[in-house]
């Protein structure tokens, strides 16, 4: 029987794996991965049981671009965009200084950094991630995890509107003052 912990991570698995036309079979094999490391990230899980179940995304990957105000910082990535949501946790709200970041999730291998500060600053945060951000301007750029991922912060890119960025979900919502909605609109 899975723990609250597991069902919290098959749930956000789903959620990653929504465009890969879910199944028993890739949530079965998601929490085999779970069960043998569970500190493995949802990426990860994501792209190991499309690789073991042979459900692999259809479309082709998109070009993401976007950076940090003063343009130092500058990053490509190729998608897809992986578990863009929100999320009011206390790490996450002192990170940004907002009540809510938005978040999206690339794999680590396909964000090259292209400004002429190659890649950005960073502030380890916690045993297993680490904040990115422009030494020069302060922008905050998002978080690089030891595991293969890299969240970015939607505010960052260039095309922030952009229909695969559009946040599905929302963490940590007992984080938020209560007067403070979180309202995604699904296009």
């Amino acid at each position: 029987m899975p723990d609250g912990n597991e069902i919290f991570f098959l749930h956000r698995i789903a959620r990653s794996l929504s465009s890969l036309d879910c199944c028993p079979l890739i949530l079965s094999c998601a929490g085999l991965a779970f069960r043998s490391n569970p500190t493995i990230s949802c990426l990860e899980i994501s792209f190991q049981t499309s690789l073991m179940t042979g459900h692999l995304p259809m479309a082709e990957a998109k070009t993401f671009s976007g950076g940090c105000l003063c343009r130092h910082i500058r990053f490509e990535v190729k998608g897809p965009a992986l578990n863009p949501h929100t999320c009011s946790c206390e790490m996450c709200r002192r990170h940004t200084g907002a009540l809510t970041a938005a978040w999206v999730e690339f794999p680590k291998k396909t964000v090259t950094w292209t400004g002429p500060g190659r890649e950005p600053s960073v502030y380890r945060s916690s045993k297993t991630s680490s904040r990115a951000f422009c030494a020069m301007c302060g922008s905050t750029l998002g978080a690089i995890d030891d595991a293969p991922t890299v969240a970015l912060l939607l505010g960052c890119f260039d095309e922030p509107a952009d229909v695969e960025l559009v946040p599905t979900g929302h963490s940590f919502r007992s984080g938020r003052p209560n007067w403070w909605n979180v309202e995604i609109r699904q296009r």
